[in-house]
């Protein structure tokens, strides 16, 4: 609205014949008032019509405010209410237009009921915050934003946190055994319930109200530093705690209630020393056993059972006696005789760092993983698989029956090398082949073996080595028979091995878990002539001789008488002398070359 209202404005008004000056002046004062009474209050504006005849005007106001409040409650109404230490009264919030809540536009106070007043704002939205808390609670520095609508009243409801959580408790469960604020075995220290009985006042034992006037209940958490609780909203008075169940693992028999009075804000109440912590008996339970073996059901004396605890990884070891019995309780062998030693059934055993105690089980609340040892007893059987057992109830000894081995069938090996022509001794040389062809008996059907072989030098009882590496082979195989005959070959040079005996040594691996090969059996014996083969040195051939060559015969002598014609006595002759002499010479040549390809 315009503050001139038509006057000063170009002397343009309403004729005083028409309208007195009076009333012109009345009206325009009553409107000045409004103006500036409602300032902002209003979003006007208008139009102005211009015509042939006489100009109009149309003009409008709209409402631009709105009413803004604060509903105050307690966080904690429980411990506040009816309570003089705390008053929703005197709490006062700030009214800013900006988040930054700078600019301050209303200041709102809250009763006794946590109301305030209202304050008139402009429609949109302002940012609330409360800047002095009320008695006994603590100052909320949240900034709250508020939606304000024209003509209505906003209402910002608000919470504040009593001081009492400047109040501290701390308390620690302790593990009876180890006075320790850490479990053992399985168990935890964590989740243990407590029911918490406050007295609205200060009490003694002999005046302490027979009911009290509220109650809680919290359990512990796991903690870095210990298992414990942190209860933090606590009012003024006499409290009693007392355990309502215990945490996994442990007993709640024995544990004590503690008393204890919060007189003054601050104060830590620590009930985490020996004397005011809460103890639990962790649970305690032991095993036992019967072991023979399959067919003639015979007791397997002095078998070795390992027993891991899959927490903590802690091992010990319990033996069978003449009967194949075992058994970890006090009352069959004192867990303080020889504790954990493991060498014989009168040997106790006892899990954790505690004194060994005879009253109660050798094992912890805990899983354990059972696993059969192999010895002497045991060698001809196949050893049951490990497995898991669970202690979990105190003063329990676990039955795990009858534990029988199986006959293991005995995988026999019998080898024969030789060259690659079957014969016994090789000849020196570059390239050397041996064949070890082994046959083994007693395999099981369907399982992956494999075979590893490697040379030894028998004179000197070690290993054939060339070039820096052993000379071996191996070969793998699923069995499809009990009885099988499989072949290794090794190809080596052997060029400074003439004159040495060499002996093939054979190892069986059961495969059926890869990643932990299992030797089933071996032939291993330097003295065994059927997996020997002898190297030779390698023979020189001589080069062949020259023939010797035939010597010229003597010219024969004419006789002065030379022959006549029909004269063939002499020519007979001499033609039979030639023939056996060349004869003679031919017979003689192949004779020394006969003789030379022989050497």
């Amino acid at each position: 609205m315009s503050v001139h209202l038509g006057w000063n404005c170009d002397n343009v008004r309403a004729s005083y014949d028409e309208i007195p000056k009076a009333v012109q002046e009345e009206v325009y004062a009553g409107a000045k008032a409004f103006v500036k009474a409602n300032k902002g209050r209003y979003k006007c504006g208008g139009y102005i019509y211009s015509g042939n005849g006489q100009e109009l005007g149309q003009f409008w106001a709209k409402l631009a405010v709105g009413n803004a409040k604060i509903l105050k409650v307690s966080s904690n109404a429980s411990i506040t209410n009816d309570s003089d230490v705390y008053s929703l009264a005197g709490a006062v919030y700030g009214v800013f237009s900006d988040k930054e809540c700078k600019n301050v536009i209303a200041t709102l106070t809250t009763d006794n009921s946590g109301n305030t007043e209202e304050a008139e704002v402009k429609a949109g939205t302002v940012y609330i915050k409360e800047q002095s808390a009320p008695k006994g609670f603590k100052l909320d520095h949240t900034i709250y934003p508020l939606t304000v609508e024209a003509g209505k009243t906003a209402t910002l409801k608000v919470s504040d946190t009593p001081k009492v959580t400047e109040t501290l408790l701390e308390l620690f469960k302790i593990d009876m055994e180890t006075s320790k604020d850490m479990p053992q075995g399985n168990a935890s220290l964590a989740g243990a319930e407590f029911i918490w009985q406050y007295y609205d006042g200060y009490y003694n034992k002999d005046n302490l109200p027979a009911e009290p006037t509220r109650i809680w209940t919290t359990k512990t958490i796991a903690e870095k530093n210990g298992d414990g609780t942190a209860f933090d909203t606590l009012p003024y008075g006499k409290y009693r705690l007392d355990e309502s169940k215990a945490p996994e693992g442990y007993l709640k028999d024995g544990a004590v209630s503690r008393e204890f009075i919060i007189a003054e804000n601050g104060k830590i109440v620590d009930l985490t020393g020996e004397e005011s912590s809460i103890y639990n008996q962790i649970k305690r339970g032991d095993i036992e056993g019967v072991k023979i073996g399959a067919g003639t059901h015979k007791r397997l004396a002095d078998v070795p059972f390992k027993l891991t605890s899959k927490t903590t990884g802690e091992s010990h070891i319990v033996v069978t006696d003449k009967n194949g019995q075992f058994s970890t309780a006090s009352d069959w062998a004192s867990h303080k005789h020889n504790t954990n030693a493991g060498k014989t059934s009168e040997d106790g055993i006892w899990f954790g760092t505690a004194e060994p105690d005879d009253s109660k089980g050798a094992l912890l609340y805990d899983t354990y993983v059972i696993e059969e040892l192999r010895c002497t007893s045991n060698k001809c059987f196949k050893l049951i698989p490990a497995f898991d057992i669970v202690v979990s109830r105190d003063r329990t000894v676990i039955d795990l029956g009858t534990l029988t081995d199986e006959y293991e069938k005995e995988i026999s090996i019998h080898t024969t090398a030789t060259s690659k022509d079957g014969e016994k001794v090789v000849e020196a040389g570059k390239e050397v082949t041996i064949i070890d062809t082994v046959k083994l008996d007693g395999l099981e059907i369907g399982t992956k073996y494999q075979l590893k072989g490697w040379q030894m030098i028998k004179d000197e009882n070690a290993e054939l080595v060339i070039d820096g590496k052993r000379v071996e082979n191996d070969y793998s195989f699923v069995a499809d028979s009990e009885t099988m005959e499989v072949q290794i070959v090794f190809t080596f040079d052997a060029s400074e091995l003439g004159g040495k005996d060499l002996v093939t040594f054979e190892e069986l691996y059961d495969l059926t878990n890869p990643d932990e090969p299992k030797k089933v059996t071996e032939h291993k014996d330097t003295t065994d002539k059927g997996q020997t083969v002898s190297v030779k040195e390698k023979s020189e051939t001589p080069a062949p001789e020259e023939p010797e060559k035939p010597s010229t015969p003597d010219t024969p002598v004419q006789k002065t008488d030379s022959p006549k014609t029909g004269d063939t006595t002499n020519v007979i002759g001499l033609l039979a002398l030639l023939g056996a002499s060349s004869i003679g010479l031919a017979g003689t040549y192949f004779y020394k070359k006969r003789k030379a390809k022989k050497l």
